[in-house]
């Protein structure tokens, strides 16, 4: 029986998460800064959010690989960071690089210890560029910064939580242990390789039975897990970054060969121990390798209307797998339609 991939997603697990809106300014809605390592010496991408459209983001990261398969509009960039606390107020960044204009975006911004309006927990991302992906973001916790200065080229905008009649933003927000999930909606394409699958960015997918001992397993950064029964249903599928995991649970185990050509089952979506962050139902049409898969969450209310749909099949000998947005099936699917 041959295990499907019913979905692929980027997972980043990041240390620190730095946001702050742009009001006023023409181009772009927020700044939003997230950092994997301490002391200038780790993974650094800087996106901004377009004000216009389905709110598009344009990113620049500091490592090659990363950029080349970020989902969405990516540059590489040499990008110069510092979060050492050298004031004593707290979490401190310094941050500066080159737009794609050549512009010097340079950040100073300062943590400061009250909470804010922002919960901690899950974000709502239902429009944020959600025309081009399904966003999970998860925040540990969240404090408002208590002093920023961020120059966009010849723009400069600031905050000083000590003179507030002086500041031209909102106050920015400081995250810590963040979770992120990307499901893009795209195209990907699978190839075997020694007893896996390799998909085209990088991603490498192994067959666990849930029998097997997990602590001999050695997690990496790009690596899936599809975690069968022993019938060779599938359970979950796990994606790691690190020692943190990204689950896709359902329940009742989903079966690559189900008569009539059709199975329905409940889906969850969660960061290691904050389990079922994202409900919903999802439909699988079709066998083996040949299926449509439609997602429709049901919880937490703002993801209702993220319905999204996964078309698997073969293509000049590949293996295929689209995902687009909405519950609409392609064209290659009509004959699976009830």
């Amino acid at each position: 029986m041959t295990v499907i991939i019913p979905l692929v997603s980027t997972f980043f697990h990041w240390d620190e998460h730095w946001f702050v809106g742009l009001p006023g300014h023409p181009l772009y809605k927020s700044l939003e800064v997230m950092i994997r390592g301490r002391g200038g010496r780790g993974v650094v991408c800087a996106c901004f959010t377009r004000r216009e459209g389905s709110q598009s983001q344009i990113c620049y990261v500091n490592d090659e690989r990363l950029a080349a398969h970020w989902p969405g509009e990516a540059f590489y960039r040499y990008i110069q960071y510092d979060t050492h606390d050298n004031t004593g107020r707290g979490e401190t960044l310094r941050i500066e690089f080159l737009d794609a204009d050549n512009q010097v975006v340079s950040w100073f911004v300062t943590a400061g210890t009250s909470s804010c309006g922002a919960p901690a927990g899950l974000s709502d991302r239902s429009t944020h560029a959600d025309a081009e992906m399904f966003v999970l973001l998860f925040r540990e916790t969240v404090v408002e910064a208590a002093m920023s200065r961020l120059t966009l080229g010849s723009v400069t905008f600031e905050h000083d939580e000590q003179r507030p009649n002086y500041s031209t933003m909102v106050p920015p927000l400081f995250s810590s242990n963040i979770y992120m999930a990307m499901i893009a909606f795209e195209n990907t394409t699978f190839v075997p390789e020694h007893g896996h699958m390799l998909d085209s960015k990088g991603r490498r997918y192994f067959v666990v039975p849930t029998r097997k001992s997990q602590k001999q397993d050695r997690w990496t950064a790009g690596t899936i897990h599809l975690m069968t029964t022993s019938e060779g249903e599938l359970l979950q599928q796990r994606q790691y970054h690190g020692d943190h995991v990204f689950t896709i649970g359902f329940d009742p185990p989903m079966s690559s060969v189900r008569p009539p050509k059709r199975f329905c089952c409940r889906f969850t979506m969660s960061f290691d121990s904050y389990t079922d962050l994202v409900e919903g139902d999802l439909t699988v049409l079709g066998l083996d390798e040949r299926c449509r898969l439609t997602w429709r969450p049901n919880h937490p209310a703002w993801a209702v209307g993220c319905s999204f749909t996964s078309l698997l099949f073969q293509e000049n000998g590949k293996r295929m797998l689209c995902v687009r947005r909405g519950a609409q099936p392609g064209a290659p699917y009509l004959e699976l339609l009830p």
